[in-house]
């Protein structure tokens, strides 16, 4: 009786389209309210071209609050590039290194198990283990930062005051928080609130970013740090109104038993992903190492600004996107042809949302920047048109990885990453040896986008 309604059922989807994703969809000539209007011309087209795909849906609704916010960053760019100089940008993008490469394994990777269990307090358990991890790999981040300022070196004070450094622990914590409650609300499906995150964390930061550079007579590096960790932080407070509450419903079915069993039935995302997720965070942040090592320590200032005013931006689209995929992906994971047909539906429409851009900064990169940023941040458009070929690449298949974690196929994620990695290192060293930076980006881009493609034929097959 079972088999008739799951085959029923699956009829169903595969000639409803419009019914096929993870909670009900609206009734017929009703608006979905909590995906909202188009802000942006080109999500109110996409919307036009699939009006009923609940899972677009859900992807436009996280979109908006990411696009609205990453129109506030980029649009407050051409003020911070006068009120920063690129050294400065130097010192947040080594914040951002460091605490980027804590939080992709504070957590255990634990967070990417919270849609798979079917049960809300398994996945409350897995929640509750995942924050743990998190606040004990901050505090080891603590400890390693004081014993490396503490050196007799000083090494903390080459770049800035010095007191950026003090706050990767806090940026480790913040971002790996963020992650699990982000996770959590993927689970309930509540992409509203996610959106609503992004807006506040960049309206927050961008606040006393701003305010700093303004009232300080010599403005550095840490204050466009504080003001990115006040942002994340308001954005994890508005994420965790919702997961607490979720989590004090079933308080009493939270135990530490419980929370031992979960992990061991995850085991494989700490043994497998962690070393791929550090891998994978190596690949972008590496590179970053390596132009400060290889290179002037503000080339590394320049390539964070084209970093703020396209590839976070297209990160964050990128992760929208995955939020909303996961789940979905999950759902199917044991049906080929459903995920299959997902992957390449998902491919078709990033690669279309990431063309145009890319065309325009093809030829124009260059005089975009000057006008906008000014005259020292020209070479900063020179290396964003360098990188076109990786980006674009990226921004295709990187949130189809997620399918990966769906499948539990981290052994192969990681020797990928690996061998990203090196082909990545391999290609700064090899413009180290040229005597040409822009050798090098150009070098880590292209080999960059190859390594995307293989990767994208590993997820289709």
């Amino acid at each position: 009786m079972k088999s008739k309604t799951r085959r029923a059922t699956e009829a169903a989807e595969q000639t409803a389209p419009e019914m096929d994703g993870m909670t009900a969809t609206r009734p017929a000539g009703k608006p979905d309210r909590k995906t909202g209007g188009g802000p942006v011309v080109l999500l109110a087209w996409w919307r036009r071209r699939v009006p009923k795909d609940k899972f677009v849906a859900q992807v436009l609704t996280l979109m908006s609050g990411t696009v609205l916010a990453q129109i506030a960053l980029v649009a407050s760019a051409p003020v911070l590039t006068r009120l920063y100089d690129p050294a400065d940008f130097t010192v947040y993008a080594l914040f951002a290194v460091g605490a980027n490469l804590g939080a992709a394994v504070a957590a255990g990777r634990y967070e990417f198990a919270l849609v798979l269990p079917e049960r809300d307090e398994d996945a409350g358990n897995i929640a509750v283990l995942a924050c743990t991890l998190s606040a004990a790999a901050a505090f080891m981040a603590l400890a390693m930062v004081a014993a490396f300022y503490c050196w007799p070196t000083r090494a903390g004070d080459r770049l800035g005051d010095g007191l950026w450094i003090w706050l990767v622990p806090a940026g480790v914590l913040i971002y790996a928080w963020f992650a699990v409650a982000a996770r959590w609300q993927s689970r309930k499906q509540r992409f509203r609130s996610i959106a609503h995150a992004e807006i506040g964390a960049a309206i927050s930061a961008l606040a006393v970013q701003m305010s700093a550079g303004l009232l300080l007579t010599s403005p550095s590096g840490t204050p466009l740090i504080c003001g990115h960790l006040l942002g994340r932080s308001v954005a994890l407070l508005i994420l965790s109104k919702g997961m607490g509450a979720d989590l004090f419903r079933f308080r009493g079915k939270l135990s530490r038993s419980k929370v031992k069993a979960v992990a061991k039935r995850y085991w494989r995302f700490p043994a497998f992903s962690c070393v791929g997720s550090l891998l994978g965070k190596g690949t972008r942040e590496v590179p970053k190492l390596m132009l400060v090592a290889l290179f002037a320590p503000q080339i590394l200032g320049l390539y964070a600004l084209s970093n703020r005013v396209l590839g976070m931006p297209m990160a964050l689209v990128g992760r929208s996107f995955s939020r909303a995929f996961f789940p979905k992906i999950a759902a199917c994971r044991h049906d080929k042809r459903r995920s299959r047909t997902l992957l390449l539906k998902s491919c078709r429409n990033l690669f279309l949302l990431v063309l145009a851009p890319m065309l325009i900064l093809l030829f124009w990169a260059e005089p975009i920047f000057g006008l906008l940023f000014g005259e020292q941040w020209i070479p900063a458009g020179q290396y964003t048109r360098l990188l076109i070929p990786m980006l674009t690449a990226q921004f295709v298949v990187a949130p189809l990885g997620m399918s990966m974690q769906a499948f539990e196929k981290q052994r192969v994620v990681t020797l990928w990453q690996a061998s990203f990695l090196c082909v990545s290192a391999g290609a700064f060293l090899f413009g180290h040896v040229m005597r040409s930076v822009e050798i090098a980006i150009l070098t880590y881009s292209l080999l960059s986008a190859v390594m995307y493609l293989i990767f994208l034929g590993m997820i289709l097959h």
